[in-house]
C-alpha cells in the first residue's frame, strides 16, 4: 500500500521514514538492512535510528533469518485510509470531526498513530462534567488503561477541583484507573482552566476536544503542536506534582 501525501502527513514521518515506509510496503516478505539501504536509495548507516522509531511505532518490525533481520512493513494492519477517511481536512494538517462517537474514534486513533510516547492531557474544568453528561467516563478510563498499556507515559493538568472531586466517580471507573502503573499531574488554580476543552498532546501531534459542542481537532501542523507544547509547559512548571493513581485508590480505601 503506497502512502499518499495525506496518509505521511497524518503519520507525521520524516522524508526518510517515508522513504523507508515506501521501499517496505514493496517487499511483502521482508528485506535486509542492506537491501532496504539499495531499495530506499540511502546509506545503510542513515537507517538505523529512523527504523528503531518506526519499529516503536508499530508501523513496521522485523523477524530473523539466521543472525541478520528482515524488515516489513506493517501498514496493511492499520486501515489508515478508512480512518482517514473519517476526518474532515479544513486547513493541510488540521482535521475536524463531529459527534461524539467520531471524538472516540479520533482518540483511539491517536493512539493508534503515536504509541509508545509520553502523552499530556490538559483537562478544562467544564470537561469532565460535559464527559460524564456525553457518557463518555467508561471509555475514557479504558482509554487510558489501554494508553498505559502501550507503555504510554501519562501526564495531567488539571484543576484543584477536578482532582478533589474524583471520588464522586462511578466506583467502577475508579477501580479501572487504580490499576495503572503511573499517572503524574500538576494541578493548577481552577480559574486558569476554566474551559469546556481537553487537549492530548502527543510527541508531534495534539487533538483538541470539546465534549460539550460534541467536536474535536486533530493538529498535526508542527508549529502549532510547539505553540501548544509550550502552552502546556508553562502550567506543568507552575502547577503541583501530585501521583494521580496514589490519589485514586486513597479515594476508593476512603469510600470503602
Amino acid at each position: 500500500m503506497a502512502l499518499s501525501k495525506e496518509e505521511r502527513r497524518l503519520l507525521g514521518v520524516s522524508t526518510t521514514q517515508s522513504r523507508i515506509l515506501r521501499s517496505l510496503d514493496k517487499q511483502a516478505d521482508g528485506i535486509s538492512i542492506q537491501a532496504l539501504a539499495k531499495i530506499a536509495a540511502l546509506p545503510r548507516t542513515t537507517l538505523y535510528w529512523p527504523l528503531k522509531q518506526l519499529e516503536r511505532r508499530n508501523l513496521i518490525a522485523f523477524e530473523y533469518a539466521g543472525k541478520r533481520k528482515r524488515w516489513f512493513s506493517r501498514l496493511s494492519e492499520l486501515p489508515l485510509r478508512k480512518k482517514i477517511g473519517s476526518l474532515q481536512s479544513v486547513a493541510g494538517d488540521v482535521h475536524v470531526v463531529e459527534g461524539v462517537e467520531q471524538i472516540r474514534k479520533l482518540y483511539n486513533l491517536a493512539l493508534d498513530l503515536h504509541p509508545s510516547e509520553r502523552l499530556l492531557i490538559l483537562e478544562g474544568i467544564a470537561a469532565a462534567k460535559s464527559i460524564r453528561k456525553k457518557g463518555g467516563l467508561p471509555f475514557i478510563s479504558a482509554w487510558h488503561v489501554r494508553a498505559q498499556r502501550q507503555r504510554i507515559i501519562l501526564e495531567s493538568i488539571l484543576g484543584e477541583k477536578t482532582l478533589n472531586t474524583s471520588a464522586q466517580i462511578d466506583s467502577r471507573v475508579l477501580k479501572s484507573l487504580s490499576r495503572l502503573t503511573l499517572w503524574i499531574g500538576y494541578t493548577v488554580p481552577d480559574k486558569w482552566i476554566d474551559v469546556d476543552s481537553t487537549i492530548l498532546l502527543f510527541r508531534d501531534a495534539a487533538v483538541i476536544a470539546d465534549w460539550k459542542e460534541e467536536r474535536a481537532v486533530y493538529i498535526n501542523t508542527p508549529e502549532i503542536v510547539r505553540l501548544i507544547r509550550n502552552f502546556c509547559e508553562v502550567y506543568k512548571i507552575v502547577g503541583k506534582k501530585v501521583d494521580i493513581v496514589s490519589h485514586i485508590r486513597t479515594s476508593l480505601r476512603e469510600a470503602a
